[in-house]
């Protein structure tokens, strides 16, 4: 997460108006694909990072694209300005439509369960694991999930992934049985541990009793910046990405990274 920038309360509240998506770059073909068609860079090809901001069907950025978000607006404040008056103008073209605004329903699930784990050590949040014996079932418990998700108690706090597949939660619970699970992701995003759990099929007060529990047991991450690379280092910890890393300084540090990590102690 970008802390100078998005962590930071204007950004915050000005972002409740708006759909944020946070791109695969190396894990997704087709998104690598819609992000390269909003930005390549001085590699020429799609970067590890890319910020811009579309309109409300996705289609048309109504800022430039660049890499991060300091090329687009030069301080916080300037950017929840903004995007308070963008979010005025597309109301206003709704309201003139005869359009109204949906409330956010979907539970804002991570890819897979491997990258829910990672993007919640990198946000530093517990995960909610929904998992269900089969697809239907795993789906009717995001649904019960995502009628949580959305409230102020619960809004921001989690980072979510669902599955129907036990390999998946391997890292977390090798014995894992169905239900949602509240976990904290061990220091690098490669395993995780429980902190709560509740059957499938359980009642809406017990879902939020569950979540209520994982929020008290979590542990935010203690080491930041140069410390955390050392450490990462010294433990042999590495993210393989699925597909080849096309940003060139990207590129070099992964290797230099690679070179520097110890192997795990066996």
């Amino acid at each position: 997460m970008d802390r100078s920038f998005l962590s930071l309360t204007p950004v915050i509240q000005a972002s409740r108006r708006f759909v944020c998506i946070r791109t695969l770059t190396y894990e997704s073909p087709e998104e690598r694909e819609f992000q390269r068609a909003l930005f390549v860079g001085r590699s020429g090809d799609v970067e590890n990072t890319t910020f811009c901001v579309l309109s409300p069907d996705g289609k048309q950025p109504i800022t430039r694209a660049g890499r991060g978000i300091r090329q687009i607006f030069q301080s916080p404040d300037q950017m929840a300005e903004w995007m308070g008056k963008a979010a005025d103008y597309y109301d206003d073209e709704r309201k003139k439509a005869g359009e109204k605004a949906a409330a956010p329903t979907a539970l804002p699930l991570s890819d897979s369960v491997r990258l829910g784990l990672n993007t919640a050590m990198a946000d530093d949040l517990p995960l909610v694991v929904v998992y269900g014996a089969t697809r239907e079932a795993a789906a009717r418990l995001e649904q019960a999930a995502a009628e949580l998700a959305w409230k102020p108690e619960f809004i921001g706090k989690f980072t979510y992934a669902s599955s129907e597949k036990a390999a998946e939660l391997t890292p977390i619970d090798p014995a894992a049985k169905p239900g949602l699970l509240v976990v904290q992701p061990d220091k690098f995003g490669l395993a995780g541990k429980v902190l709560a759990r509740i059957e499938a099929g359980a009642s809406t007060e017990k879902l939020s009793e569950t979540l209520r529990k994982g929020l008290r047991a979590y542990r935010p991450r203690a080491l930041f910046g140069w410390e955390y690379l050392r450490a990462g280092q010294s433990a042999g910890a590495f993210w393989e990405t699925r597909l080849p890393v096309t940003d060139f300084q990207e590129a070099q540090a992964r290797e230099r990274t690679r070179r520097f990590s110890a192997p795990p102690n066996p």
